[in-house]
């Protein structure tokens, strides 16, 4: 199946024939310009391992429907290019969006003054590279002329009310009024989004969204219709007495493009930071609707069938105290099945759309690249631990674990074994995975390669990580128990009394290991059970103690924890964990990554005594979700 039919055939959503009954238009229509806004076009001009943030669970879709007094506007709102990984290709996406948008809802006048909100992108102090979640959203009105834009103004920064001041200024026959407003708003809000949207010049409005970076009463910002009662009775009907973050809650003003006067105001209330049964959802959009006296579409149906979900619920309110409902759904999200025992039963289908995702992720050379650290871009030692995840758990896609392999081959002709990428030292670890993915790819590994990693073998046992800076060369329990698997078996055989006397000097009273390179023990304990079970050493230490984890723990942290139990014979918590991190899955396959890598300081021995150094990111969710894949397989094949 070609790129274009397997993205057809992925985003058929009910949610779009829907959209298409309530504009009373057609399903063709709907799906062309869904193809627009989401720019499917341009799905391959880079590699893929980006994702969308327009809702919690990845999907890069809503149907947004605005209630008022005479009709119902129905909009398609998307995020260009949200696959793609690199920000280059998302602008590349995103300008075509864009431009196909603004003259296919018949709002070609608009479009210089669109294009020109994007190029403000590039006022970020990082530049493009900022927008690694992508740069703007799109939406077209469905039946009806209308497009909108919205800018994600996050990346700009601490500059970011400055830029939007001078948009305005530029965009605005007049900005006085809109200047006061940002003076006001500046010091009680963080700037989301600037937003362009309407027609023609004559009907269009420039709009900022913002967040209260405190909580505080909306008289305190100095905007009348803030304070409309309708308004307020809305969102203390919305929230009430309930804690809420304030991310959960965006406020917006509007300006008029024809005189730089103020339009509207609204403010939209996160479903998913605020959770209700579809049954409240329901009750609390006809009340809304019953109060501000607007008509309702039948949409009980649709959010009870599965067809949608609810993303976002809002109030606005014009000049004229006419107010209108905002409803904002998306499709539904990827909830996890509850079995009652075991592994979740689609826990095999979670870990084929992971390899999919993985594969679809791979650079054209063969690698996977994550994190950005200030040596550069992790490939190498990313490539192997991905490839090598790949290779044991995907023998359907073994030929994109055999094109890593013939990367790193290839990259090792200068020197021997691999690094964290080409400019830095090799190293135990990034070697030990890639000869673990050249013998999984029946690829012959270099004698120079296996000579570098034994060179990492310790005499009291257990492999160092580098032979120095200082404690970069004592030896790693989380990287030995990882490379004791790349030794050939008489290697291992040689070292085998040497690895038992580490493993019961390293092994903690509580039945864990600690990690050098990780933030805590959870990735350095996984890979030391697997290596007990391996060699059936399991009944010779003592079994870790069952784990509690935040509530804010990573997607990294889930997938490891959920291994430990697995290994423990804890299938219940194993399975509550897992059923945790399924609901996380974003619609691509992928999970979100975190800040799980610690850049230890040479001068620090023990950082699960005394942290000491920086953590990083996986940018792209690239470790975490091939770190998923290690688990799933383990648990399913292992």
């Amino acid at each position: 199946m070609n790129t274009a039919a397997a993205d057809a055939a992925a985003f058929r959503l009910p949610i779009l024939t829907l959209a298409a009954r309530l504009a009373h238009t057609a399903n063709r229509a709907v799906d062309q310009l869904h193809a627009i806004v989401l720019a499917n076009a341009y799905q391959r001009v880079g590699p893929h391992g980006g994702y969308s943030e327009l809702n919690a669970d990845g999907w890069p879709l809503q149907l947004c429907l605005t209630l008022g007094p005479e009709r119902t506007k129905v909009r398609l709102l998307g995020d260009p290019g949200w696959r793609l990984r690199y920000p280059k290709d998302r602008l590349k996406a995103s300008e075509a969006a864009l431009a196909e948008s603004f003259v296919a809802a018949d709002a070609a006048g608009l479009l210089h003054s669109a294009k020109d909100l994007l190029s403000r992108a590039q006022l970020a102090p990082e530049g493009i590279e900022a927008f690694r979640r992508g740069f703007v959203w799109v939406a077209v009105n469905l039946a009806a002329p209308g497009a909108a834009v919205y800018l994600d103004a996050q990346p700009l920064g601490a500059q970011a009310w400055m830029e939007a001041e001078a948009w305005l200024e530029y965009i605005l026959p007049t900005s006085r009024f809109a200047r006061a407003v940002i003076a006001s708003l500046s010091p009680l809000a963080d700037l989301a989004s600037l937003s362009l949207e309407g027609c023609t010049p004559a009907d269009a409005r420039a709009k900022l969204y913002f967040r209260l970076k405190q909580a505080l009463p909306l008289t305190d910002l100095g905007i009348e219709l803030f304070t409309d009662p309708l308004l307020l009775g809305f969102l203390h009907r919305m929230i009430g007495a309930r804690e809420m973050n304030l991310s959960g809650l965006t406020l917006s003003i509007g300006f008029s493009l024809a005189d730089g006067q103020l339009t509207d105001v609204k403010a939209d209330v996160c479903a998913h930071c605020l959770p209700q049964s579809t049954a409240q959802w329901s009750a609390l959009i006809a009340d809304a609707a019953t109060i501000m006296g607007v008509a309702l579409p039948k949409l009980d149906a649709a959010l009870h069938d599965g067809t949608c979900e609810m993303a976002n619920l809002g109030l606005g309110m014009d000049v004229a105290r006419r107010p209108r409902l905002n409803l904002y759904l998306k499709p539904p999200g990827m909830t996890a099945e509850r079995a009652s025992a075991g592994l979740p039963d689609d826990s095999h289908h979670r870990l084929q759309r992971a390899l999919d995702w993985l594969v679809a992720c791979q650079d054209n050379d063969g690698a996977w690249r994550d994190y950005q650290l200030p040596i550069g871009e992790a490939c190498h030692w990313v490539t192997g631990f991905t490839g090598c995840a790949l290779a044991e758990a995907a023998k359907p896609r073994i030929d994109a674990a055999l094109r890593a392999a013939i990367f790193l081959e290839h990259a090792a002709r200068e020197r021997a074994g691999w690094g964290y990428n080409a400019t830095t030292p090799p190293d135990a670890d990034s070697t030990g995975f890639a000869l673990r993915l050249l013998r999984a790819t029946q690829c012959s590994a270099r004698a120079q390669d296996l000579d570098l990693l034994v060179a990492h073998w310790q005499p009291q046992g257990g492999f160092s990580t580098y032979f120095g800076p200082d404690h970069w060369g004592d030896v790693h329990p989380c990287v030995t128990a990882a490379a004791f698997q790349a030794l050939p078996q008489e290697e291992q055989q040689l070292r085998y009394r040497a690895l038992l006397s580490y493993l019961q000097t390293t092994a903690r009273a509580d039945g864990t290991w600690p990690a050098y390179w990780w933030c805590n023990h959870l990735y350095s304990t996984w890979h030391h059970l697997k290596l007990l079970r391996r060699f059936g050493l399991q009944a010779r230490f003592p079994v870790p103690q069952a784990i509690e984890l935040a509530s804010q723990a990573s997607n990294f942290e889930l997938a490891y924890a959920a291994g430990i139990e697995w290994f423990c014979g804890r299938g219940e918590r194993a399975r509550r964990l897992l059923l945790a991190l399924f609901d996380r899955q974003r619609v691509d396959g992928g999970w979100a990554g975190g800040f799980n890598l610690r850049v230890t300081d040479p001068d620090c021995a023990q950082p699960w005594q005394s942290p000491s150094g920086r953590l990083y990111r996986d940018l792209h969710g690239i470790v975490t979700t091939a770190s998923v894949v290690f688990v799933l397989n383990e648990m399913h094949h292992g």
